[in-house]
């Protein structure tokens, strides 16, 4: 679980450089790190259940919404929209104003992350 939020921490924070231009170039490799943590973490398949036990449904929330956004590549976006989708059912989060107050009280700035949602809602919609 450390490692998750290290990475997802590391994610968090390159967006805030990226928004001052400061673009690293590691983004993908944080990503897929991320990635393969969370599959070990869950097992078998996305189990929002396993967040929920160990009490981890907001943080499990925050770290899949932080990888959702700054997921570059197709297959890993897709990837992190699905276990995202399956964290807001599982907390019950109705839309994605609910989702953002939510994310404001773990760790969210509305300028950068905030954005990067909108974008990324953008791009499952069409």
């Amino acid at each position: 679980m450390a490692e998750m939020l290290r990475l997802a921490a590391v994610l968090y924070l390159i967006a805030i450089r990226q928004s001052f231009e400061i673009y690293p170039t590691r983004v993908t490799v944080q990503i897929r790190k991320l990635s393969a943590s969370i599959m070990t973490f869950e097992g078998s398949g996305p189990n929002q259940r396993i967040w929920e036990d160990h009490g981890l449904g907001l943080a499990g929330l925050w770290i899949m919404t932080v990888g959702a956004i700054l997921s570059d590549e197709k297959d890993k976006t897709a990837w992190f929209a699905k276990r995202l989708q399956d964290s807001i059912r599982g907390l019950s989060v109705g839309t994605y104003g609910d989702l953002e107050d939510m994310l404001w009280g773990f760790s969210w700035i509305d300028g950068i992350h905030g954005i990067l949602l909108r974008t990324f809602r953008k791009k499952l919609i069409l």
